[in-house]
């Protein structure tokens, strides 16, 4: 059994407490003061686990509500956030999973979400694909959600060229240039290729030879 000494308030909501053995540990303040911690209070170390093990849920819950509160994640990308804040992984995964039962992580709604937004902005499904599996959405489901996305590859290349490469179709360096920069984007060479034989006629270049 440990006695407790001392109780001293800290920064973020914490509440440091200090025993007869001379550890000490961080709670979060709230569980503290409804598990009775206060000076003079015995307690065990099986019991002690427990309550550690609740506040630390219970903080690694609130600061990644804190993070959803400013902008949508995937479950990996909170559950490395949550790490990288300092949680153990146990901990982490189980707020994680909490959060996937409340829906309030959900990757199918994630990956939809934000490949329609890179979708209308005239994003290449690669490019889409390739982001998806950045932000942690696995390579299966982004796949599926590209796959679900509408076929309009020469529409959105057409959506490019007149919004940022027109007026610099010129000659056929410049031509060159706007096709590998179109083939980085991740669009295919025969859609690319037939946009731009388009407006062969209109700006006065060919595409022979290339």
């Amino acid at each position: 059994m440990m006695t407790v000494t001392e109780t001293i308030r800290e920064r973020g909501h914490l509440l440091r407490i200090k025993f007869d053995n001379r550890a000490d540990v961080l709670l979060d303040l709230d569980i503290a003061s409804a598990q009775g911690l206060r000076r003079g209070v015995e307690i065990s170390n099986e019991k002690l686990s427990e309550i550690i093990e609740l506040s630390d849920f219970t903080r690694a819950k609130s600061r990644a509500l804190w993070y959803l509160d400013r902008s949508d994640h995937t479950e990996k990308a909170l559950y490395d956030k949550l790490i990288k804040a300092g949680f153990s992984k146990e901990i982490s995964a189980k707020v994680i999973a909490k959060l996937i039962d409340l829906d309030l992580i959900n990757d199918n709604r994630f990956a939809a979400r934000f490949s329609e937004r890179l979708f209308e902005l005239n994003t290449s499904k690669r490019q889409i694909y390739y982001k998806l599996c950045e932000k942690g959405i696995n390579r299966d489901l982004a796949k599926e959600t590209v796959d679900g996305l509408p076929q309009d590859e020469t529409g959105q290349i057409r959506n490019l060229i007149d919004k940022k490469y027109k007026t610099k179709l010129k000659d056929k360096e410049s031509v060159k240039k706007v096709y590998a920069s179109l083939i980085r984007k991740g669009f295919s060479f025969s859609s690319v290729r037939e946009v731009l034989k388009e407006y062969e006629e209109e700006l006065e270049y060919t595409l022979e030879g290339m």
